[in-house]
């Protein structure tokens, strides 16, 4: 018992004499799919010791950040400082998961060393809802059976029949003798035309300049997607990546087009699937590409046997 007891004593003292500790936590170890897993770390430091905390928000795969809650910051009676950092999560598989360690940089005053902590890992599971698949499916509630309201129905007969007689004076003083209007041609745009712009629009709003990179890949891929459903009337929307490239084959797209797609599409793919965050001169890049494949096909002759399509689509 005397061991024991010296044990925890010389453990609180370690911890106690480490110029930054960390200590985290979830509120449970048993999630159900789409619950919210709240994720708590503490970090203990002496005021000479100044750390970083590091940005876990995309490391801590599977599970998909949600929110950041505000930090949490006082100072202990024994002048330790000490904050507290909430992060929310959700996971949308059933499994087992390790929420693993990360860790924290920390440096001391008059002290030249770089020192680290790390956190502990962390084991939560995640299972499906269970359904009693042999239960027969009921109501929640039976249906409810309301009264007929005749006052309603004859507020509603009464105003159909004010907005007739209403409309009817209108149309005879103000429309009755008008002449025609004349009725203005729908302006019909190709295919080149309708992608060039959107790109033109794209390129000048500057998203990935402003830290918008997602959307600036989900915007410029969603052009050239809709740019072959209307040029080779392929479901490019529905499809993946490669599937497009088989169908472009088969259409008998130029060759420079497709090889330029397959990059195009291999670039977007990276950055949506494996949360790859490109420098600067790939987003460049992807932009001159989305320019190469529409002008590409514009000065071939595989021009879509339609030849154009309503600007509204």
């Amino acid at each position: 018992m005397k061991k024991l007891f010296a044990f925890c004593l010389l453990t609180v003292t370690l911890l106690y004499s480490q110029p930054v500790s960390v200590k985290v936590k979830t509120e449970s170890s048993q999630y159900l799919i789409g619950d919210y897993v709240k994720l708590a770390v503490t970090v203990t430091s002496k005021p000479e010791a100044r750390y970083s905390f590091p940005a876990i928000k995309d490391s801590l795969a599977p599970l998909e950040f949600i929110s950041k809650d505000t930090v949490i910051s006082k100072t202990l009676a024994d002048g330790r400082n000490e904050s507290e950092y909430h992060f929310t999560f959700a996971a949308y598989d059933s499994a087992d998961f390790y929420i693993h360690s990360f860790t924290i940089p920390y440096t001391i005053a008059k002290d030249t060393g770089r020192y680290s902590v790390k956190t502990d890992s962390l084991f939560i599971t995640v299972r499906r809802i269970a359904v009693d698949t042999s239960a027969e499916i009921k109501d929640i509630k039976p249906p409810i059976k309301e009264p007929f309201n005749w006052l309603l129905l004859l507020f509603i007969v009464v105003g159909v029949a004010l907005f007739i007689v209403a409309a009817y004076f209108i149309y005879k003083k103000y429309f009755k003798n008008r002449k025609k209007e004349i009725v203005e041609p729908v302006i019909v745009k190709t295919p080149y035309e309708i992608a060039y712009e959107r790109l033109k629009s794209l390129e000048e709003r500057k998203l990935w300049q402003a830290g918008e990179i997602k959307e600036y890949h989900s915007e410029i891929t969603d052009i050239i997607r809709r740019y072959f459903e209307a040029v080779f009337h392929i479901p490019a929307l529905e499809e993946t990546s490669g599937e497009i490239i088989i169908h472009l084959k088969n259409a008998n797209a130029p060759w420079a087009m497709i090889a330029t797609t397959d990059e195009f599409l291999s670039n977007a793919d990276m950055v949506k699937f494996a949360k790859f965050t490109p420098l600067p001169h790939i987003n460049t890049a992807m932009m001159e590409q989305a320019y190469k494949i529409i002008e590409g096909e514009k000065n071939t002759k595989n021009e879509s046997p339609s030849g154009g399509v309503n600007e509204a689509v």
